[in-house]
């Protein structure tokens, strides 16, 4: 249980590591002279990547986002606020539910229900805030995506592995005679 509640809260912080990620987007756009808009203002939790979300939030800031780019990705994210707090206040009020209720619980189910509802709606709130996001992205910029989501794969179990090496696993513990 303890997986799936991390997966879940993950999830749901997952569209606000969009302003983390877009925040030090450096500004290409054509309009050299005005200030680059920035996210600074939307911040989320600190959780890293693309852990529990859209998978390339955090590939958003080595595109060279235009002002107008950045514009509309707040934009997107502003709209959609309302709707992933309360889907969020949902999760946690569900999830502080079901880590009170037992299986024997006559409520159990419904609590279980109601949880597996709430991620089958995370999963297509996001799914829908990636195609928006998507759809602001140049088609040069839709193609490096691949690439740079491919690198921060490769870079992310170098650190899994780094992090192995220096965790080794505990004994087993010893047969039962």
């Amino acid at each position: 249980m303890n997986t799936m509640r991390h997966v879940l809260m993950a999830g749901c912080a997952a569209m606000a590591i969009a302003a983390g990620a877009l925040a030090a987007a450096p500004d290409s756009g054509s309009d050299a002279g005005a200030p680059a808009a920035t996210l600074h203002d939307w911040h989320g939790p600190h959780h890293g990547g693309a852990a529990g979300g859209i998978p390339f939030m955090g590939a958003l800031r080595k595109l060279n986002l235009t002002t107008e780019q950045q514009q509309s990705i707040h934009g997107i994210l502003d709209a959609s606020k309302p709707q992933r707090e309360a889907l969020r206040q949902q999760e946690h009020a569900n999830l502080a539910a079901l880590a009170t209720t037992t299986p024997d619980d006559p409520n159990y189910a419904t609590i279980v229900q109601a949880q597996k509802t709430l991620a089958a709606n995370a999963i297509q709130l996001r799914s829908d805030l990636a195609v928006q996001l998507f759809g602001v992205l140049t088609p040069q910029q839709k193609a490096q995506l691949p690439q740079i989501l491919a690198d921060a794969k490769a870079k992310m179990e170098e650190h899994r592995q780094q992090w192995r090496d220096s965790h080794p696993a505990p004994p087993a513990p010893p047969a039962a005679s």
